[in-house]
Protein backbone atom coordinates (compact mmCIF):
# COMPACT_ATOMS: atom_id res chain seq x y z
CA UNK A 1 0.00 0.00 0.00
CA UNK A 2 1.46 3.31 -0.76
CA UNK A 3 2.14 5.63 1.83
CA UNK A 4 -0.77 8.19 2.55
CA UNK A 5 1.87 11.32 2.40
CA UNK A 6 2.58 10.13 -1.69
CA UNK A 7 -1.08 10.09 -2.03
CA UNK A 8 -1.80 13.62 -0.96
CA UNK A 9 1.56 14.78 -2.34
CA UNK A 10 0.13 13.71 -5.76
CA UNK A 11 -2.90 15.28 -5.37
CA UNK A 12 -1.38 18.52 -4.34
CA UNK A 13 0.94 18.14 -7.79
CA UNK A 14 -2.49 17.43 -9.63
CA UNK A 15 -3.78 20.56 -7.87
CA UNK A 16 -1.31 22.92 -8.66
CA UNK A 17 -0.70 21.64 -12.23
CA UNK A 18 -4.52 22.32 -12.70
CA UNK A 19 -4.52 25.64 -11.41
CA UNK A 20 -1.57 26.27 -13.24
CA UNK A 21 -3.10 25.56 -16.53
CA UNK A 22 -6.27 27.39 -16.13
CA UNK A 23 -4.06 30.28 -15.83
CA UNK A 24 -2.68 29.58 -19.03
CA UNK A 25 -5.86 29.41 -20.83
CA UNK A 26 -6.83 33.07 -18.85
CA UNK A 27 -3.47 34.22 -20.37
CA UNK A 28 -4.78 33.10 -23.72
CA UNK A 29 -7.86 34.53 -23.38
CA UNK A 30 -6.82 37.72 -22.02
CA UNK A 31 -4.67 38.18 -25.23
CA UNK A 32 -7.34 37.32 -27.84
CA UNK A 33 -10.16 39.44 -25.92
CA UNK A 34 -7.21 42.33 -26.90
CA UNK A 35 -7.57 41.42 -30.41
CA UNK A 36 -4.30 39.33 -30.49
CA UNK A 37 -4.17 36.05 -32.37
CA UNK A 38 -2.04 33.38 -30.82
CA UNK A 39 0.40 31.81 -32.75
CA UNK A 40 3.22 29.45 -32.79
CA UNK A 41 6.32 28.21 -34.37
CA UNK A 42 9.11 30.11 -36.18
CA UNK A 43 10.17 30.36 -38.78
CA UNK A 44 7.33 29.28 -40.21
CA UNK A 45 4.44 30.62 -38.48
CA UNK A 46 0.79 28.61 -37.74
CA UNK A 47 -2.14 29.92 -35.70
CA UNK A 48 -2.19 28.41 -32.21
CA UNK A 49 -6.06 27.35 -31.91
CA UNK A 50 -6.28 25.92 -35.69
CA UNK A 51 -2.77 24.64 -37.16
CA UNK A 52 -3.03 27.10 -40.35
CA UNK A 53 -0.07 28.51 -41.77
CA UNK A 54 0.00 32.07 -41.61
CA UNK A 55 3.96 32.62 -42.91
CA UNK A 56 6.63 30.03 -44.34
CA UNK A 57 8.83 32.02 -44.47
CA UNK A 58 12.95 30.66 -43.67
CA UNK A 59 14.72 32.01 -41.41
CA UNK A 60 18.41 32.14 -42.86
CA UNK A 61 21.28 34.00 -43.31
CA UNK A 62 20.09 34.70 -47.25
CA UNK A 63 16.83 35.58 -46.02
CA UNK A 64 17.16 39.64 -45.30
CA UNK A 65 14.13 40.37 -45.21
CA UNK A 66 12.75 37.45 -43.17
CA UNK A 67 11.58 39.93 -40.59
CA UNK A 68 9.52 41.89 -42.76
CA UNK A 69 7.99 39.44 -44.65
CA UNK A 70 6.75 38.24 -41.62
CA UNK A 71 5.54 41.68 -40.32
CA UNK A 72 3.34 41.31 -43.69
CA UNK A 73 1.67 38.41 -43.30
CA UNK A 74 1.07 39.69 -39.95
CA UNK A 75 -0.90 42.50 -41.12
CA UNK A 76 -2.46 40.55 -43.76
CA UNK A 77 -3.86 37.86 -41.53
CA UNK A 78 -5.35 40.57 -39.58
CA UNK A 79 -3.06 40.49 -37.39
CA UNK A 80 -1.92 41.41 -34.07
CA UNK A 81 -0.40 38.36 -33.28
CA UNK A 82 1.40 37.06 -29.99
CA UNK A 83 3.37 33.86 -30.04
CA UNK A 84 2.41 31.04 -27.70
CA UNK A 85 6.03 30.79 -26.09
CA UNK A 86 5.48 34.24 -24.79
CA UNK A 87 2.23 33.48 -22.91
CA UNK A 88 3.73 30.58 -20.96
CA UNK A 89 6.95 32.44 -19.96
CA UNK A 90 4.63 35.12 -18.63
CA UNK A 91 2.53 32.96 -16.58
CA UNK A 92 3.18 32.06 -12.89
CA UNK A 93 3.41 27.79 -12.56
CA UNK A 94 1.83 27.51 -9.41
CA UNK A 95 4.24 25.36 -6.75
CA UNK A 96 2.19 22.15 -5.17
CA UNK A 97 1.49 22.32 -1.49
CA UNK A 98 4.35 20.22 0.34
CA UNK A 99 3.39 17.24 1.99
CA UNK A 100 5.72 16.97 5.03
CA UNK A 101 8.08 14.24 5.08
CA UNK A 102 7.92 14.04 1.19
CA UNK A 103 11.48 15.39 0.00
CA UNK A 104 11.48 18.45 -2.67
CA UNK A 105 13.45 15.93 -4.69
CA UNK A 106 10.76 13.78 -4.57
CA UNK A 107 8.44 15.39 -5.43
CA UNK A 108 10.21 16.77 -8.56
CA UNK A 109 10.61 13.35 -9.38
CA UNK A 110 6.30 12.49 -8.44
CA UNK A 111 5.60 15.36 -10.70
CA UNK A 112 7.54 14.04 -13.40
CA UNK A 113 5.93 10.73 -13.11
CA UNK A 114 2.54 12.17 -13.16
CA UNK A 115 3.08 13.70 -16.16
CA UNK A 116 4.04 10.39 -18.37
CA UNK A 117 1.56 8.18 -16.16
CA UNK A 118 -1.53 7.40 -18.16
CA UNK A 119 -4.73 8.13 -16.27
CA UNK A 120 -5.21 4.85 -14.92
CA UNK A 121 -1.76 4.43 -13.16
CA UNK A 122 -2.86 7.61 -11.31
CA UNK A 123 -6.30 6.48 -10.56
CA UNK A 124 -4.55 3.49 -8.76
CA UNK A 125 -2.53 5.43 -6.77
CA UNK A 126 -4.90 8.57 -5.94
CA UNK A 127 -8.53 7.18 -6.91
CA UNK A 128 -9.39 9.16 -9.04
CA UNK A 129 -8.25 11.71 -12.21
CA UNK A 130 -10.47 14.92 -11.59
CA UNK A 131 -12.66 15.92 -14.50
CA UNK A 132 -9.80 18.41 -15.56
CA UNK A 133 -7.03 15.50 -16.00
CA UNK A 134 -3.62 15.66 -14.18
CA UNK A 135 -3.24 19.40 -15.39
CA UNK A 136 0.01 18.56 -17.91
Amino acid sequence: MIDDRLTRQLRNIVDANLKTAAARVAAIAAKEAEGYRIVDGGPAITDWRTGETLFAGADTSDDDDYEARAAAAETASGGPWWHIDHIDEDSDLVDPASEPGIPGSLAEVLADWLCEATGKEVTALIGSVPAGGKGC
